[in-house]
């Protein structure tokens, strides 16, 4: 589902709870979802919550499939460190970054990638939302 109000709906996972919690045939649904390429104004947004010993950002507003599979980060004195999601669209790192300017890269399922450098520079702190670059 490609809408403003809600950034995307993970028809799968749906899908997926309702084969386990019904008599559902997959078979009979098989088609029945597909994947809309979104267009999206403006850039990947990165909303970066947590504290110094955990990092906790927010990937949202992402064009084309929108289906987010890998997010990495890189400090002004690290390099890519790969994130691990920890729900929905939030991935995390245990990295030490205050003080650091961050990078950001998206992969999504397609197998597209898109690097943003820089996007918060080094006085950033938690809770604030920066905007990168988006998928063409």
């Amino acid at each position: 589902v490609c809408s403003p109000i809600f950034p995307k709906l993970y028809l799968t996972s749906l899908f997926r709870y309702a084969h386990k919690h019904s008599q559902l045939d997959p078979c009979a649904c098989a088609g029945t979802f597909f994947s809309v390429n979104c267009q999206r104004s403006g850039g990947i947004h990165f909303t970066i919550n947590g504290h110094t010993y955990f990092n906790l950002v927010l990937v949202w507003n992402v064009a084309q499939s929108g289906d987010v599979i890998a997010v990495s980060i890189k400090g002004s004195k690290t390099g890519w460190m790969p994130m691990t999601r920890n729900w929905g669209q939030n991935w995390e790192n245990a990295a030490v970054l205050d003080g650091q300017s961050l990078s950001f890269q998206v992969t999504t399922s397609d197998g597209r990638t898109v690097s943003s450098y820089d996007v918060a520079s080094s006085n950033w702190q938690y809770g604030q939302t920066f905007v990168g670059n988006q998928f063409s």
